[in-house]
């Protein structure tokens, strides 16, 4: 099933990324701008690069202004949670 494997790489890719940040940072107090940055840069290489480069899901013209709002919206609260999970 496509969207089954579709939604493997997506968690896959997540869990890598999180785990990467997370082993690349010394534990300090968690920052907002710092969990932010995460989230704005783990969008772009997904949603801007990797995702038209495999063309694992539609052209970017084809998403309305909500999708790619709601898909940088969860980026970022994604990255603000691991960011804050840290601790």
């Amino acid at each position: 099933d496509a969207a089954a494997i579709g939604r493997v790489i997506h968690y896959g890719f997540g869990i890598a990324f999180a785990a990467a940040y997370l082993t690349a940072l010394p534990r300090r107090r968690p920052a907002f701008v710092r969990g932010a940055t995460f989230g704005i840069v783990l969008w772009l290489i997904s949603d801007r690069l990797l995702i038209p480069l495999f063309k694992l899901g539609r052209p970017w013209s084809r998403y309305s202004v909500s999708e790619r709002s709601n898909a940088l919206v969860s980026h970022l609260a994604y990255a603000l949670i691991v960011e804050f999970a840290r601790r």
